[in-house]
């Protein structure tokens, strides 16, 4: 709906690929490119729902800041006075959080994170260690225990589960307006997600 479905599908592979292999051969190079591939997936998803939501702008929903932000920008002026646009810079969880629930304004504006959530916890956890491993001080900054990996599964299950429970909310919202029940789509949605704990 409003994922890129071919590219959903890349990113995702490579996860899959990248845990497949550390399993296989659990070593720290291993590790480090499964954190890697989790990040590059997370970062893509948050890319996609704002382009969703930026290419909604005319729908009025957004104000000015928040357009700003969907576009990643930040304005100065010049010598000369004129407006010049430089991009901003985002941690990862806050941005994916803004970034979904500005997509699902359209369709659920109640729509929330919860930040209060083990879930919320695990992905500020690991993107401290993702940040660690890409500008390492010193060896024992590049090494990742079972415990940073643990994290980052949890983290990105989470993640999972939240653009799982958007999706549902978004097709509810469709079905609601055009007064149709949701088809089976929606019903294996429903499944998967009931499989999932406080992760």
């Amino acid at each position: 709906m409003f994922i890129d479905e071919e590219l959903f599908s890349e990113v995702m592979g490579d996860v899959q690929k990248a845990i497949e292999q550390a399993r296989k051969e659990d070593n720290q190079y291993n590790r480090r490119s499964y954190v890697r591939n989790v990040f590059s997936a997370i970062e893509s998803f948050t890319y996609m729902f704002k382009s969703y939501s930026i290419n909604n702008i005319a729908s009025g929903i957004y104000d000015i800041g928040e357009i700003s932000l969907l576009k990643e920008e930040n304005y100065r002026l010049d010598s000369k006075g004129k407006v010049n646009s430089y991009p901003r810079q985002f941690s990862v969880p806050e941005n994916f959080r803004f970034a979904i629930e500005m997509m699902m304004r359209g369709d659920d504006k109640d729509f929330k994170i919860d930040v209060s959530s083990n879930g919320w916890r695990h992905l500020k956890n690991a993107t401290k260690t993702r940040n660690r491993i890409t500008h390492p001080k010193n060896i024992k900054d590049y090494a990742l225990s079972s415990h940073d990996m643990s994290e980052v599964l949890l983290a990105f299950e989470w993640v999972k589960y939240n653009i799982m429970r958007a999706e549902a909310r978004a097709i509810e919202a469709v079905c609601g307006r055009i007064k149709q029940e949701p088809g089976e789509a929606y019903k294996n949605i429903i499944n998967i997600m009931s499989k999932y704990k406080d992760i």
